[in-house]
């Protein structure tokens, strides 16, 4: 956990403009991540305007989030994390993708995920 007087530092050392700039990247990130997921179906999903990632519901495929993650980087090498790190009670049911690196690095994976998710979703 960072200092205190860091993080009073952290909050003077970026002007407004430069802090909306890391916003909008971000935004953007969010935007192809929720966008790649829309079209795959995936549209369970939580609100994520405050974060990196994207929680969404993979419950209707039938696996729990832990085996479906671990079968997801085996065939594809596409990390994910199972919901049931977070949520012990109903995180079988969920997935967490972050989208913290690249642009290249949030399509390549998509494109994984969407080639994959037709095989996973019919067995």
């Amino acid at each position: 956990m960072p200092a205190c007087p860091a993080q009073y530092a952290a909050l003077h050392a970026f002007t407004d403009a430069a802090l909306q700039s890391h916003v909008e990247v971000y935004r953007r990130k969010r935007d192809i991540v929720l966008n790649g997921l829309h079209k795959m179906g995936i549209d369970r999903l939580a609100q994520s305007d405050a974060a990196f990632y994207v929680y969404a519901d993979f419950g209707h495929l039938g696996e729990q989030s832990d085996e479906w993650c671990r079968r997801l980087f085996d065939d594809t090498g596409v990390a994910a994390v199972p919901g049931i790190d977070f949520d012990p009670l109903h995180g079988e049911r969920f997935v967490r993708f972050a989208y913290g690196g690249s642009t290249e690095d949030i399509e390549e994976p998509l494109r994984r995920l969407g080639e994959w998710l037709p095989t996973r979703s019919s067995q």
